[in-house]
C-alpha cells in the first residue's frame, strides 16, 4: 500500500505542475504553498525546493515510469485507433471550427480529439463539449489554441464546467487513466481526413487515484446539500448532477475496471439500495429534460469577464420547472444515502 501511496503522490504532483503551465490567472499564496507541500511530500525537500517547476515536471515524467515498473504497477501496452469525425454519421456544423483548429494543432505535433456525447452522437441539451489535446511540447502556440477552443465551446455550452483536457504525449510511456480512461479515448473522434492512432507503452495499475476522486466528489456533494435549494444557480446544479452521474464509473475504477460512463450504471446499480439509487434515476431524468443551451447565452460574456463569478449566478434552478425538483426532500434524502453507501463500498 505504501508503494501505491507514493505513486499517487507523484502522479498528483505531476498533474498539478502540468496544469500550472496552462493557467494564466494569478496563483494565490495559499495555493502556492499547497503546491509546494504536495511536491515536498512526493519528492522530498531537496528536489522540491531546489528544482524549478519545469525541471520538476521533466523529472517526474522520467521518474514515474521507472518507479511504477520497478514496483510492478504497469500493465502491458495497448494501441487504439481514433475514428475520423467525418465518418461518424454525426457532424454538427460547428465541428468545422474544430477542424480548423485541429489543422493548426497538427503543425505543432498536437492531436485534437472530441470524446463523450459529441463523439458517439448520443447528445442531449445537457451535453457539454469534451475535448482533449495530446501534445508534444508546451508552447505559446499550444496555449493560445487551447484558450481559443475554450472560448469557442462556451458558444455550445455556456455553463460548461471544464476546459480542454491536456495530456502530454510523454505520459503514454506509463499512462495514468485518471487523466482520461483509455476506453473513453478509444471512442473519441479525430479531425482531418484520416484516422489517428495512439500507442500506450504501458498503463499504470493503481486504485488509490479513483478512490481519492470518489471521496473528494462525495465531500463536494455534501457541501451542496447544505445550501438553500432556492439559492442554487443553474451552474452549480449542473455540476452536482454531473458529479452524481460520474460516481458509478469512478467506483468501478477503484476496482481497476475502466468502463465507459454510459455503460457503468447497469454494472453498479445492484451495489446500491433502491432508495439510494433513486438519486441516479432523478439526475438522469433531469438531464433528459435539460433546456436548450441558448437559454444560457448571457453566461458567455459573464464567463469571459474575469471580474464576474458564474458560481453566484442569478438564474436559479427553481425558476426552471423542467429541470427543478418536484420533491426536493426525497431527492436530498436519496442523495445522502447514496453518499453513505458509496463511502461504505469504497471502504470495504
Amino acid at each position: 500500500m505504501q508503494v501505491e501511496v507514493r505513486l499517487l503522490k507523484l502522479l498528483l504532483a505531476r498533474r498539478r505542475l502540468e496544469r500550472s503551465f496552462f493557467v494564466n490567472a494569478k496563483v494565490t499564496f495559499k495555493a502556492y504553498l499547497y503546491s509546494k507541500l504536495e511536491l515536498f511530500r512526493a519528492l522530498g525537500p531537496t528536489i522540491a525546493l531546489v528544482y524549478s517547476n519545469k525541471r520538476l515536471w521533466i523529472y517526474l515524467d522520467n521518474y514515474i515510469p521507472t518507479f511504477a515498473r520497478k514496483n510492478n504497477l504497469l500493465q502491458s501496452k495497448t494501441s487504439i485507433e481514433i475514428a475520423n469525425a467525418k465518418n461518424n454519421g454525426f457532424y454538427p456544423d460547428w465541428f468545422d471550427k474544430l477542424e480548423i483548429i485541429s489543422t493548426r494543432l497538427e503543425t505543432i505535433d498536437a492531436l485534437l480529439i472530441v470524446q463523450g456525447s459529441y463523439a458517439d452522437g448520443m447528445i442531449t441539451n445537457y451535453s457539454d463539449v469534451d475535448l482533449v489535446i495530446f501534445y508534444k511540447t508546451i508552447s505559446p502556440e499550444l496555449i493560445e489554441l487551447k484558450e481559443e477552443l475554450e472560448r469557442f465551446i462556451l458558444d455550445v455550452d455556456p455553463i460548461q464546467h471544464h476546459g480542454v483536457f491536456m495530456i502530454g504525449k510523454q505520459k503514454l510511456s506509463a499512462y495514468w487513466q485518471m487523466d482520461l480512461p483509455v476506453e473513453v479515448i478509444s471512442r473519441g473522434k479525430c479531425f482531418g481526413n484520416t484516422t489517428k492512432s495512439l500507442n500506450f507503452d504501458s498503463i499504470i495499475s493503481e486504485s488509490l487515484g479513483p478512490t481519492t476522486a470518489v471521496r473528494s466528489t462525495l465531500v463536494a456533494m455534501e457541501v451542496f446539500i447544505n445550501r438553500n435549494f432556492e439559492e442554487v444557480g443553474i451552474y452549480a446544479w449542473k455540476l452536482l448532477l454531473s458529479q452524481i452521474m460520474l460516481i458509478p464509473t469512478l467506483f468501478l475504477a477503484t476496482k481497476n475496471k475502466s468502463i465507459y460512463k454510459r455503460e457503468s450504471f447497469d454494472l453498479v446499480k445492484d451495489y446500491y439500495s433502491s432508495k439510494a439509487w433513486d438519486v441516479i434515476v432523478i439526475a438522469s431524468s433531469i438531464r433528459k429534460s435539460w433546456i436548450d443551451s441558448s437559454d444560457f447565452n448571457h453566461y458567455i460574456s459573464k464567463r469571459n469577464n474575469s471580474s464576474q463569478s458564474v458560481r453566484n449566478d442569478d438564474l436559479k434552478v427553481f425558476t426552471i420547472p423542467s429541470i427543478s425538483l418536484d420533491d426536493k426532500e426525497s431527492f436530498y434524502s436519496s442523495l445522502r444515502l447514496f453518499i453513505k453507501e458509496t463511502r461504505e463500498l469504497i471502504n470495504d
